[in-house]
């Protein structure tokens, strides 16, 4: 089981770097001179990934992994890697923005072109992780539910034969907390299939900017609308899950009363 400790500062870390690198990016977006809607959808796209940070903070440090820890850890590290290559980027456009030699073109859109590229490749890098990051979570959710509900199912099991007079309505128990255990699982894995489905567009839409440097693409406001509202959507939706996530606590911890009630041994998950 992974440290929840060392998951809370690991998220607590990442979001700090990625925030004040994000926030480097849009000064530095907006100061280049223009194509200034590809330069506006470019800031939408940073202010995207900031909001996924701060969803992974509140999210990351209640999680509780039992599997897969080594593939998160990994995401992670590389999300953070690249967190410090952009920023070392951004602190060598900045030198360069502000020489003698390069005052003017460090301001005009075609010089920096390529650096602008760059960032896109980088955060198209970081989204990416993001979704292996919540694909991880997703899997071992589901997992520890199905294991609850076979932990608990067995335990039942086991003391049937002792406790007759109780079987019955402990098995009514069993049935209704293994339909709610489902349906938490359900919701969890919509939930997060609703958010790799927005990852997977928004990528699409940090592709779609390279066909714009080439002018091939108009901008169409009700598609950036639509990136905004979707921030918003994909933080609710990690709210619900950090939600879920506590219900099924408090669930598990109701059926272990429930055992001392019967004054059954208690099968420790």
């Amino acid at each position: 089981m992974s440290d929840p400790l060392s998951l809370a500062g690991t998220a607590v870390g990442i979001t700090s770097l990625g925030i004040q690198v994000c926030q480097g990016l849009i000064s530095y977006l907006r100061a280049v001179r223009g194509r200034k809607e590809e330069i506006r959808d470019g800031v939408r796209e940073i202010e995207k990934v900031v909001s996924l940070l701060y969803s992974l903070n509140n999210t990351l440090p209640k999680v509780r992994l039992r599997n897969g820890t080594t593939s998160l850890q990994t995401s992670i590290k590389h999300c953070y890697a690249k967190l410090e290559e952009l920023q070392k980027l951004l602190d060598e456009l900045n030198e360069s923005r502000f020489s003698n030699k390069a005052v003017i073109r460090a301001i005009s859109y075609p010089f920096q072109q390529e650096n602008l590229s760059t960032i896109r490749e980088s955060l198209r890098s970081i989204l990416s992780d993001l979704d292996l990051i919540i694909s991880v979570i997703s899997l071992d959710s589901n997992a520890s539910v199905h294991d609850a509900i076979n932990d608990i199912s067995r335990d039942l099991k086991d003391h049937a034969t002792t406790h007759q007079d109780y079987l019955s309505d402990l098995q009514i128990q069993m049935h209704r907390n293994s339909v709610q255990f489902q349906s938490l699982q359900t919701a969890i894995s919509g939930t997060l299939s609703d958010i790799q489905e927005q990852l997977h567009q928004t990528q699409l839409r940090v592709q779609d900017l390279d066909q714009r440097i080439d002018g091939k693409l108009t901008i169409v406001e009700a598609g950036t609308r639509s990136i905004e509202a979707n921030t918003q959507v994909t933080a609710a939706k990690l709210e619900q899950i950090a939600q879920a996530l506590e219900f099924q606590s408090a669930l598990i911890s109701s059926m272990v009363k429930l055992l001392w009630m019967f004054d059954m041994p208690i099968l420790i998950v």
